[in-house]
């Protein structure tokens, strides 16, 4: 999927000649007005899995400058963060940053992303797009794409944050195993649906030590409940995410 035909062919070309070397991960800015994100440790670890090394911007520090400079040379961003989206007003559409700040799309479209093969946007509503050019695909997703990145993750709409973590824990185990990003996020999305509440807690414990995080514990012993259930194969934890470009 991609806005248009020459952002596909500008992808496909870009995607050839971007191997996975290093990464930034964008980590639960504070101080921010809405709650906090108590499973991003363990996506963060599941990056670091499959590239070791990820630079980090967490807290006080994911600002837009920070994470506009920390973006160059990277072939992999992710964000677990925060989303809003406003259809009527870009100026109000974007990522939550500390202080509430935005990282919109003219930010990403003025970001030095020439090395970036992948941007995950683990955040609600980071696919949205405008409705003030409905002819017009254009979002966060596109922003990325326009600036050079072959291959975009995001959410529709609102999605649990459990949903958003083991999309990550599937997505990056498939990418350390060498697969290509849009079966990566196939297959990672076909495993959050049909996977049992047991296997996501086996998967949730090799990426990290749970028993450090009152979250994850909580989850993990939640899941345990019900091992053999599939809670996630209802289609409000899976139906929101979408891979754009190649």
């Amino acid at each position: 999927m991609a806005p248009n035909g020459r952002a596909w062919l500008d992808a496909t070309a870009a995607a050839a000649a971007r191997p996975f070397r290093s990464a930034v991960v964008v980590d639960s800015p504070e101080p921010t007005t809405f709650p906090s994100l108590g499973y991003s440790a363990a996506e963060v670890r599941a990056v670091d899995r499959a590239l070791p090394g990820a630079e980090v911007l967490s807290g006080t520090a994911a600002t837009v400058d920070a994470i506009v400079r920390a973006l160059t040379g990277k072939s992999l961003a992710h964000f677990s963060c925060h989303g809003v989206a406003d259809p009527l007003a870009t100026e109000r559409t974007g990522i939550v940053l500390s202080g509430n700040a935005l990282l919109r799309a003219g930010d990403l479209l003025d970001a030095d992303l020439s090395g970036c093969r992948l941007a995950v946007l683990s955040a609600c509503e980071s696919a949205a797009i405008e409705q003030e050019l409905p002819d017009e695909v254009f979002g966060l997703p596109a922003a990325l794409l326009s600036a050079g990145v072959p291959g975009v993750v995001a959410a529709l709409w609102n999605v649990p944050s459990s949903s958003a973590l083991f999309l990550a824990i599937g997505l990056y185990r498939r990418l350390q195993a060498g697969q290509m990003p849009p079966a990566c996020f196939r297959d990672a999305l076909r495993w959050l649906r049909d996977s049992t509440n047991e296997a996501k807690a086996r998967e949730l414990e090799a990426v990290m030590d749970v028993a450090g995080s009152v979250e994850l514990a909580t989850l993990v012993r939640r899941l345990r409940s019900a091992p053999g259930s599939t809670w996630f194969a209802d289609p409000a934890f899976w139906a929101p995410f979408l891979y754009m470009g190649v």
